[in-house]
């Protein structure tokens, strides 16, 4: 019983040593994350978006023409859409992933 206890140890260990390195190395891209900013001043009502790593924060979209405060926030990247909730005039507005109305 202790032989065969030795023997699977290495086997275990080569598994461990070869296959969670691969599961590290092959880890999905960095997804992006969408969010607003809400504020009593105009300019500080944003959409933004960052990637997962904290990298490429982006602006899209500052409250102007209409939309007074971005209170809300939803994205759907199957449609290329970004919906915002104005808090202030109740509407729900969307724009392009890229941030155009």
């Amino acid at each position: 019983m202790n032989k065969m206890i030795s023997i699977q140890r290495p086997v275990i260990r080569a598994v461990c040593f070869i296959i969670l390195p691969l599961l590290f190395a092959f880890r999905a891209p960095g997804q992006t994350l969408y969010y607003g900013t809400s504020s009593a001043v105009s300019a500080g009502n944003t959409v933004q978006s960052v990637v997962t790593n904290g990298t490429g924060n982006t602006q899209l979209f500052t409250a102007s023409g209409g939309v007074d405060r971005c209170t809300a926030v939803a994205a759907d990247s199957l449609n290329g859409k970004i919906f915002l909730a104005d808090g202030q005039s109740n509407e729900i507005w969307s724009l392009d992933l890229s941030g155009a109305v």
